[in-house]
């Protein structure tokens, strides 16, 4: 298998043990530790073992010999020549730890040790003792809470603002200010670990209906209630708990479009609310919606932080001074460039519109507000050009690379493949989404399948040209697509040859007409990030310094929208291919000013003509 050996200075190296964070090694051994328990199972008469990998737990009643039960399992080990950590091995006892869990056979109850208790409570009043911490440290505090639910049930309740939080930072090294209401959950937790530290063994997880103890609460901004059996009680409610009617936390319903002066039959049909949410939502892109949705929960924070509302809403009162302070927090606190500020100020409109409430961007006479655009006006001349290094992939790099993955890098499938994108997307002007995945997500609707390729022969059977499928791309909102067309360059870096090896390989693999075009050796589609991530391995390789490889690109640039009126121009590409030099001329349109070109945006047709010289 790949990744399982190399092959260096005409040696063969392998591994000889399960290697560490392999995927596949804990499914490997997990079937020898079940074929274990099988075998004292059936043929020492142990009736119960668990095991998790090579961690193993017998439990015996009162009356047997939990000693006879010890020897056995040593038998065991020892017949099959299975190595056994002396350390590790306890028992017979009543108070076990296994897998980080204390079992305690005569309270009935399972619990967190004592060092694991100290450690998480310390590392909670850590995070209490400071403002803001990384993401990285936030996620690992919430995998100790997360393994100490498994005991302290009341935990789980107060973790859902701390997750919530974390998904503001994309990167796990951006700080995150710890909220008000995240550091009133901390601080249970920290009772939590005192009161609440262990669950019976007999717990009962299952759930009574209301209805079977005739039992119904209600709650409301006022006051809450409840009746049970025909008794009933109220009560106002603490005045801190109130909820202030004029900012609630949903928008009253006449500010939703004015729903209240639809007719009943349209508010309750169910079929169109759900076309008319799932419209608005197609109307923005995926990435417009992360980042949309980054912004407003940026906001919502900031105004649970600052106090500008009693209670975290999604809809808190906005003005042009709080749209102020907003966006020098963003630029002091959370150290955002101006484009990202403006991106989330797009959100927040987007947010408010979308429930039917006023542009908050706006006066209500529909004039932008004036002091929040000379504060971003500010922000952007402090901040200067943010202008980052960018590596244009030219023809000599793109030999370089093609050389040394010719040289076997990664594996011979591996290597291929990334030939082909790479070329593909030199000889195409692609962007990496126009061909790669968004994370591990792989819609065959938009993404390249294998289907989408069509290679086409010569006279002789030689590959000649090829067709591409493009279904989707950033400059074609309305998914009309388009084919682009590469034809053989007859050196050594040719498209079509290329592509024409790596389509025969995904053949012998049995690849059906669906499945993604570029699939890693893991069978899961080639995202963004991991190709970025190979290609600066490579021109790392290939001495390019990581400072020059913070944006690469293969695309000439922003290309016009299609299908504007007509333009003329003369566009000159020079394709680079060994001893042949195609020239491209268009003509006959009128090209849109401030604006460069991308041959593959256009259906050129018969505008086209190509000069070829040796």
């Amino acid at each position: 298998m790949a990744l399982y050996g190399i092959h260096w200075k005409k040696h063969f190296y392998f591994f000889t043990r399960l290697p560490f964070g392999s995927r596949s090694s804990p499914k490997i051994f997990d079937q020898l530790s079940k074929a274990i328990c099988w075998i004292a199972q059936e043929n020492y008469g142990i009736e119960i073992i668990f095991h998790l990998l090579d961690d193993f737990l017998t439990v015996d009643k009162p009356s047997f010999d939990a000693d006879r039960t010890m020897a056995l399992i040593t038998h065991i080990f020892r017949r099959l020549s299975v190595p056994i950590a002396p350390h590790k091995t306890v028992g017979p006892v009543t108070i076990l730890e296994y897998l980080g869990i204390e079992l305690d056979t005569v309270k009935m109850e399972a619990r967190l040790p004592h060092d694991k208790l100290s450690r998480i409570a310390a590392l909670i009043q850590s995070f209490l003792s400071r403002p803001t911490c990384t993401k990285r440290e936030l996620l690992s505090l919430l995998g100790h809470l997360n393994f100490a639910c498994r005991v302290i049930i009341p935990g789980r309740t107060f973790i859902s603002r701390l997750i919530e939080i974390s998904k503001g930072s994309r990167k796990l090294h951006y700080r995150i200010h710890l909220t008000a209401e995240s550091r009133l959950d901390l601080r249970m937790w920290h009772r939590f670990l005192s009161s609440w530290n262990g669950v019976s063994m007999f717990l009962d997880f299952h759930a009574t209906r209301a209805s079977a103890i005739q039992l119904f609460t209600d709650a409301s901004g006022i006051g809450f209630g409840g009746i049970s059996k025909g008794n009933g009680l109220m009560h106002a409610g603490p005045p801190h708990l109130k909820l202030d009617a004029n900012h609630d936390t949903l928008p009253p319903s006449s500010s939703l479009g004015q729903c209240d002066t639809l007719p009943t039959t349209l508010q309750h049909n169910v079929q169109l609310n759900r076309a008319a949410a799932t419209f608005k939502q197609a109307a923005l892109g995926t990435r417009t919606i992360e980042s949309y949705a980054t912004g407003v929960r940026s906001w919502v924070q900031f105004s649970a932080r600052y106090g500008t509302h009693v209670q975290m809403s999604h809809y808190p009162p906005i003005s042009e001074d709080l749209l102020i302070y907003f966006v020098v927090h963003c630029a002091t606190h959370l150290h955002l460039k101006y484009s990202t500020i403006k991106v989330y100020l797009a959100g927040i409109r987007h947010h408010y519109i979308m429930a039917g409430l006023p542009n908050p961007l706006t006066s209500p006479n529909n004039q932008p507000h004036l002091r929040l655009q000379y504060t971003l006006r500010g922000i952007q001349r402090l901040q200067g050009p943010s202008s980052r290094p960018r590596l244009p992939i030219t023809f000599d790099i793109l030999r370089q690379l093609c050389s040394l993955l010719r040289s076997t890098v990664y594996g011979s499938y591996l290597d291929l493949l990334l030939e082909s994108a790479f070329v593909l997307a030199f000889f195409g002007f692609l962007r990496c989404s126009e061909f790669t995945c968004s994370g591990r997500s792989f819609n065959p609707a938009y993404n390249l399948c294998v289907r989408d390729l069509n290679v086409q022969t010569d006279t002789q059977g030689y590959p000649d040209a090829l067709s591409v499928n493009i279904k989707a791309s950033k400059t074609d909102q309305m998914r009309r697509g388009f084919k682009l067309r590469l034809f053989a360059t007859k050196s050594t870096i040719c498209p079509v040859t290329t592509i024409h090896r790596f389509l025969r390989v995904r053949r012998q693999m049995c690849s059906s007409p669906q499945e993604p075009l570029f699939i890693l050796p893991e069978r899961v589609p080639l995202n963004r990030e991991t190709f970025t991530t190979l290609l600066r391995s490579l021109l790392s390789r290939l001495g390019f310094q990581p400072t020059c490889t913070l944006d690469i690109h293969f695309a000439l640039g922003q290309p016009p929208q299609p299908h504007t009126p007509t333009f003329q121009t003369t566009l000159f590409k020079l394709l680079a291919g060994g001893p042949v030099t195609v020239t491209v001329l268009i003509f006959g349109h009128q090209k849109p000013s401030a604006s460069r070109i991308s041959i593959n945006d256009y259906a050129i047709g018969p505008f086209v003509e190509t000069l070829a010289t040796r």
